[in-house]
């Protein structure tokens, strides 16, 4: 017999519940970073003119800000793989969780109290670095045991998120 979803939801380990909150308001964040970055900038680092209590984002130093907020999101690509490097050096997997989501946080939050555009460099190479997540497509259903699992051996990985989902599955 086949388990229903909600039998499987039941028994997935402690990981998935807690990555999963974690991983929804991390994605929160995106859409609000995605959505409100071009005016921040624009009105923190570029002093964009203000017509009828909103950003003119005809004025010229709008159209340099979001020029800006490109360049910004390079670094902070750049950021990412750097720190990508370093995350599976990091050999507790909860501690390099944890500094990860505080460094994007700190990269996140930052950019409304910068307003030297190249200040806003260090806020982007700190801002939302890529924290051992899990992907869709590393993990399959196991309907024998009930559980989600890696589909690889990621003892071959130098994955934090795989280590974490082993030693979930395992308990």
């Amino acid at each position: 017999e086949q388990p229903s979803m909600l039998k499987l939801l039941a028994q997935a380990p402690s990981a998935f519940w807690t990555i999963g909150i974690v991983q929804f308001f991390c994605w929160a964040a995106f859409l609000f970073m995605w959505t409100y970055t071009n005016g921040t900038v624009a009105a923190n680092a570029f002093a964009t003119p203000v017509v009828d209590g909103e950003l003119d984002v005809a004025s010229t130093a709008y159209q340099e800000a979001g020029n800006w907020v490109g360049i910004l999101y390079a670094v902070q690509a750049v950021g990412s793989i750097l720190w990508a490097m370093v995350i599976p050096q990091i050999k507790n997997t909860k501690l390099g969780y944890s500094i990860s989501l505080v460094l994007g946080a700190v990269g996140f939050i930052s950019t409304y109290f910068i307003h030297d555009p190249y200040v806003l460099f260090v806020s982007a190479a700190h801002g939302l670095p890529p924290w051992p997540t899990p992907s869709p497509f590393l993990l399959t259903p196991l309907p024998a045991k009930g559980i989600w699992a890696p589909t690889s051996d990621s003892s071959t990985a130098p994955s934090a998120c795989r280590r974490l989902l082993l030693q979930s599955s395992a308990d």
